[in-house]
């Protein structure tokens, strides 16, 4: 399987097409003139939370589960010690999806709705200020998971399939009147209709760097094969 299978958001907010998905074409929303700085792979989108910045865009089968499981993953950068949504498909109490959620003083939690009401998310991982971090957020069919820099993940139990609702998909923010505006940047923010593998999560991270869509599309990971006993790569 290709690390682009299923993806179907990838925003990485480089200067040719900023705002625009390099699949599907999906066109965010600024407001407040969120602008531009360097980012983790490239540029990135930089947010002050005093000035109530976020990019959004309206529902879209692309941003939602579609009956299966999904792999949320973003490089994010906070420059303050501030409750904050960095990712979100979050809306009214009853129409919440997914949200990589910060809260002062605790740390980053993944979040999952099986209902659109009802909430189950992971532990809380620690995010140093001022250095850019690789969440990655998925669901399996036993849990719902939170890794930080491709490290160990933190979960809790999940059996259901995430609600798929029609709440906007929001960076920099969870929703209208929600506050938790960004202070600082987000990246390379994918999204995919499955649970990416561990490899792939690898993949993304390569080693701290992170990796472009482009790079992503190019680069198979490598498949080991044992043959008269000793390991090949293919």
């Amino acid at each position: 399987m290709a690390l682009t299978d299923n993806l179907t958001v990838a925003f990485e907010f480089e200067s040719a097409a900023r705002l625009t998905s390099a699949v599907g074409g999906h066109v965010l929303t600024n407001h407040a003139t969120v602008t531009f700085a360097t980012g983790k792979v490239g540029d990135a989108a930089n947010f002050v939370a005093a000035s109530t910045q976020y990019l959004d865009i309206a529902d879209h089968a692309d941003f939602s589960s579609n009956g299966g499981h999904i792999t949320v993953a973003a490089w994010v950068k906070r420059v303050s010690d501030a409750d904050m949504f960095f990712v979100a498909k979050w809306d009214s109490s009853n129409n919440r999806e997914y949200a990589f959620q910060y809260i002062l003083g605790t740390g980053v939690r993944f979040i999952v709705y099986e209902d659109g009401a009802a909430v189950t998310a992971t532990g809380f991982a620690a995010l140093t200020q001022d250095v850019f971090h690789l969440l990655i957020g998925w669901t399996d069919g036993t849990n719902v998971n939170l890794s930080v820099d491709n490290g160990t993940a933190v979960s809790a139990s999940f059996t259901a399939v995430p609600f798929a609702g029609d709440a906007p998909f929001v960076i920099g923010r969870a929703s209208a009147g929600s506050g938790s505006y960004v202070d600082g940047l987000v990246d390379q923010v994918f999204f995919w209709q499955r649970a990416i593998t561990s490899g792939e999560r690898t993949q993304i991270y390569n080693g701290g760097a992170g990796l472009t869509f482009a790079a992503m599309s190019s680069s198979p990971i490598p498949v080991f094969i044992h043959l008269s006993g000793q390991m090949r790569t293919s």
